[in-house]
């Protein structure tokens, strides 16, 4: 069976993610933090606009519930994920990593 972090081992796991982990450290994180894994949760809530405004509540309930299931959730906002390259499809739930124009 393959171990439940097999993904996250990839951005957390050796020499070369020292740099990595010391981000999670500095976020909170425990070494046995870095056995779990990292699931994502995309938040596009915002104040501006009513159809937004509601989805704090979905994000803090999926948070919620992958603490309950001993996973260590990320939360990212549109605004944050834009920033750092990550775009997300609106038709479907699929994220996707851009690289930014050089």
């Amino acid at each position: 069976m393959a171990a439940a972090n097999r993904r996250s081992r990839n951005i957390t796991e050796g020499t070369a993610r020292a740099p990595n982990r010391s981000m999670f450290y500095a976020l909170g994180y425990q070494e046995g933090d870095f056995g779990k894994p990292m699931i994502g949760v995309a938040n596009g809530h915002s104040t501006i606009t009513p159809c937004n405004s509601g989805l704090q509540k979905l994000a803090d309930a999926a948070v919620d519930a992958l603490k309950a299931a001993g996973a260590n959730p990320q939360i990212a906002s549109r605004r944050a994920s834009a920033a750092s390259g990550w775009t997300a499809s609106s038709s479907s739930a699929a994220a996707t990593r851009t690289c930014p124009a050089e």
